[in-house]
């Protein structure tokens, strides 16, 4: 299980995608810090996925303060 911290110095306007592979056990978790916003306006969330499976984090910062992040398994 892993943390993703909060990206920082990036400027604003600043955007990018994340991959991210589970192994081939799976199970294990990825818990956002609590400095992204999800898409559902939740500081936090947490991305669990099935063996081998794969996940697109995409996120976004207008002002290099407040990150939005959402994801596509």
């Amino acid at each position: 299980d892993r943390t993703l911290s909060t990206i920082t110095n990036a400027p604003s306007g600043s955007s990018g995608t994340l991959t991210v592979i589970q192994d081939a056990v799976g199970g294990h978790l990825l818990t956002l810090d609590a400095g992204y916003n999800t898409a559902a306006g939740d500081v936090a969330a947490t991305v669990d996925m099935g063996p081998n499976e794969l996940a697109q984090l995409s996120w976004f910062t207008h002002d290099s303060v407040n990150f939005y992040i959402w994801s596509t398994v």
